[in-house]
């Protein structure tokens, strides 16, 4: 199910939510959602993404150019899909959803849209108004409300390409 509606939330049960925009779902992002699926199967969790409808480094960086998106809105809902997400909160970018102080953010995406009970992240990811939340603060608010929490470290086309060859070698 894609909810695109903030006033809805999704039904009270036990999730693992994977955060982000996931701009074009690459082998970084893919890495994440297996992460997401492990844990869901291993905690029997429902495999959750939260991301907005549209970029918000659209509204953030005014120092930069916005570079564009690497796919579709639909193309990437999709693609979130197939890597494992049964449900998406795909959030509009608006004034009240951006407006919120960080801790407040939390509790608004964990306790009242949706019953999480693990997040994963990148080690980037930052949220609540004006991108002031950081893993440092989500870690902290994770260990007080008792909330599995999984940051994901940068990898590279690179490191995944090793990773297959040792794992096809040592399946030999």
């Amino acid at each position: 199910m894609v909810i695109r509606d903030l006033e809805a939330s999704l039904k009270p049960e036990p999730r693992v939510i994977a955060l982000g925009f996931f701009d074009g779902v690459h082998l970084g992002h893919q890495s994440l959602l297996r992460e997401m699926r492990n844990i869901a199967a291993m905690k029997k969790l429902i495999p959750t993404v939260f991301t907005f409808l549209d970029p918000p480094g659209r509204l953030f960086d005014s120092e930069q150019r916005f570079p564009g998106l690497l796919q579709m809105r639909e193309d990437r809902l999709a693609a979130l899909r197939h890597f494992g997400a049964e449900d998406i909160m795909a959030a509009p970018l608006s004034k009240e959803i951006l407006d919120l102080p960080p801790e407040r953010f939390l509790n608004w995406l964990f306790r009242e849209k949706m019953d999480v009970r693990h997040a994963i992240c990148g080690l980037n990811f930052t949220f609540g108004k004006k991108a002031e939340g950081d893993i440092q603060l989500l870690a902290n608010f994770a260990k007080k409300e008792h909330i599995g929490l999984s940051i994901m470290e940068d990898c590279s086309y690179k490191e995944i390409g090793l990773w297959r060859r040792l794992s096809h070698m040592l399946k030999r």
